[in-house]
């Protein structure tokens, strides 16, 4: 007889730290209806357990073209019901494309338009790194997740 060494199966901490996590989503997001208590709490979890400076929720307001920061955590999370135009930015470019967009390197040249609207608001985006993700309602894309790391 071969005796076989058995794998081990158990998650590692890291895993183990997501799932704690997206039991803790789920139990808030069945406790309320209230989005931006959701929103609030969402990113909150999320910001720790991808290591990242901040994140944001984004929506799009289509009658204007503009996007509206409805909720941050971290670094920028006194900008509350921030408006700007769509055009050009890096969440402009979510709402057009309808799929993630990965900025390893925030900068200048590739990003005018985001990088002056940092400064406008007092907060130079000073090269970081940034994930956006659309947000799907009911089969359209109704804003994206932010979320900001020091590269």
């Amino acid at each position: 007889m071969i005796a076989s060494k058995s794998s081990d199966c158990s998650p590692s901490r890291s895993q183990r730290r997501a799932l704690e996590t997206l039991l803790h989503i789920n139990q808030f997001i069945s406790a309320t209806l209230d989005l931006d208590e959701v929103l609030r709490r969402l990113i909150t979890e999320l910001v720790p357990l991808l290591s990242a400076q901040s994140a944001s929720v984004i929506f799009y307001d289509d009658a204007t073209a503009e996007a509206e920061l409805v909720t941050s955590y971290g670094a920028d999370d006194s900008f509350h019901s921030l408006r700007y135009p769509l055009t050009g930015s890096l969440a402009g470019w979510v709402a057009e494309h309808k799929q993630p967009l990965r900025v390893f390197r925030l900068t200048l040249e590739e990003w005018p338009t985001s990088w002056q609207l940092g400064e406008q608001f007092g907060a130079p985006p000073a090269h970081v790194s940034v994930l956006l993700a659309p947000l799907w309602v009911q089969k359209k894309v109704v804003g994206c997740l932010e979320v900001v790391w020091d590269p």
